[in-house]
């Protein structure tokens, strides 16, 4: 196997919570192995950071690799709630998030780094794009089951599997799956849901052949079917067993 001695990766994630820990957990992976990772997030985070007296700067101890923080805008203020209005929140990032990243990464080019991919969190469907603008490969950490991206991949794709969602006890049988209930099923995907999350669905979906891989994590015992299923579109690779300290 070649060595990792000097490879560097970009991951690009969301400043929230359920995103940022993912993403972290990885880099510490990578960086155990000796892979310098850049991890990018919209700057609210920065002023959270610093809010808290938290270094925005730091190396992973006892490790040959190193990651580093850097940050672009989202085009919002630092006191906009984007937990409150994450229909702005989505809407500026969508906007500004692109150019932003993109001089980020000009910038870092500029000042020596070479990325060798970048891996992004999923729902940033804007990044792929910047990526292969700057000619780097394009990698999605998916940060949620197997059966839930099987269930979103038809949902868009098979959409005569779903029927109505407006009575919660409906029936969906969606193949390789035990019998859900539309009550079972992803919030994003339900009539009370805010529909730009539908709308995040549907370009996450669309922009998956833009995509080198899709790296995710699964008990394969728990979900084989679902498992298999994305194995079968070539896409998902099973990074860590459940027990690495991934989790």
């Amino acid at each position: 196997m070649a060595s990792s001695e000097g490879v560097e990766v970009m991951m690009v994630t969301l400043a929230l919570q359920g995103h940022m820990n993912p993403m972290l957990k990885l880099a510490k992976v990578l960086v155990s192995k000796g892979v310098h990772v850049t991890l990018a997030t919209n700057d609210v985070a920065r002023k959270r950071m610093l809010d808290s007296n938290i270094s925005t700067h730091f190396t992973s101890n006892n490790t040959p690799g190193r990651i580093c923080l850097e940050f672009f805008s989202d085009g919002l203020s630092h006191e906009f709630d984007r937990d409150k209005d994450t229909g702005t929140f989505i809407a500026s990032l969508k906007a500004n998030g692109p150019r932003n990243l993109s001089n980020l990464i000009t910038h870092l080019k500029a000042n020596g780094n070479q990325f060798s991919c970048i891996i992004t969190s999923p729902f940033i469907t804007w990044v792929p794009g910047v990526a292969t603008q700057h000619g780097i490969p394009c990698t999605v950490l998916w940060i949620q089951s197997s059966t839930v991206f099987s269930i979103y991949y038809h949902y868009i794709k098979c959409p005569n599997l779903f029927p109505s969602l407006e009575n919660p006890n409906e029936i969906v049988q969606l193949p390789g799956m035990l019998e859900l209930t539309a009550g079972d099923l992803p919030t994003f995907l339900l009539p009370f849901s805010p529909p730009h999350f539908r709308l995040w669905v549907a370009e996450f979906i669309s922009v998956l052949d833009k995509v080198k891989w899709i790296l995710g994590n699964s008990v394969h015992e728990l979900e084989e079917e679902a498992v298999n299923f994305c194995l079968r579109l070539n896409r998902l690779i099973r990074l860590v067993h459940w027990c690495h300290p991934f989790f």
